[in-house]
């Protein structure tokens, strides 16, 4: 039995992430409300919520499509998001789309890991270690001090696509595509976060 669920989300939410390196749905910042002249037109969106999306098979193959080393799911939302906005594409919600999903009672597969937990952060590492500048390495590693200890694996490979891409910095995607991101004080006696918005 389908039936429509949700929606609606429109003008009104588009995607951001926090130092977990885990999506959150955000109002939508002023300065991209702008362009924006009715409640269909597509508006842009620094991240994405998952694997639900449309996207030109040459260009997620020039992108490298998913990265193979992720395990189970978790993460592979951002790295998507990144590296369209950092290696020259951009990303916007269609609001009058409509997409369908299926969830299932069970897995359909083995975990390769000790646990879905274990497979978010061994992703979300491997993300950091490829896509985020030194800097924001430290923010991801002081929200989740534990993902030091995981194994993320070879990278050599993404780390070539990203070069041979040419891709931005993440601080130009911070700069320019998610400005109001809090930076967090990462120094000792320091515990707050500072608001970037322009």
């Amino acid at each position: 039995d389908f039936h429509m669920a949700g929606g609606g989300r429109g003008v009104g939410s588009t995607g951001t992430f926090n130092w977990n390196l885990l999506f959150i749905w955000r109002g939508t910042p002023s300065w991209d409300k702008a362009n924006v002249t009715s409640d269909t037109q597509p508006i842009r969106t620094p991240t994405m919520a998952g694997g639900l999306f449309a996207i030109h098979r040459l260009w997620w193959e020039k992108l490298g499509r998913y990265d193979p080393g992720y395990d189970l799911w978790g993460a592979e939302n951002l790295e998507i998001s990144y590296k369209t906005w950092m290696c020259g594409g951009d990303m916007v919600i269609v609001p009058c789309s409509q997409v369908g999903h299926v969830f299932r009672g069970k897995h359909p597969y083995k975990n390769p890991t000790d646990g879905p937990d274990q497979a978010f952060t061994h992703n979300a590492r491997r993300l950091a270690e490829v896509w985020l500048d030194d800097i924001h390495k430290l923010y991801y590693y002081k929200s989740s001090p534990d993902a030091k200890s995981v194994d993320h694996g070879d990278i050599s490979e993404r780390l070539a696509l990203k070069q041979r891409l040419n891709c931005r910095s993440f601080q130009w995607y911070m700069d320019n595509v998610i400005k109001d991101m809090y930076v967090p004080d990462i120094y000792p006696g320091g515990d707050k976060e500072v608001s970037r918005e322009q």
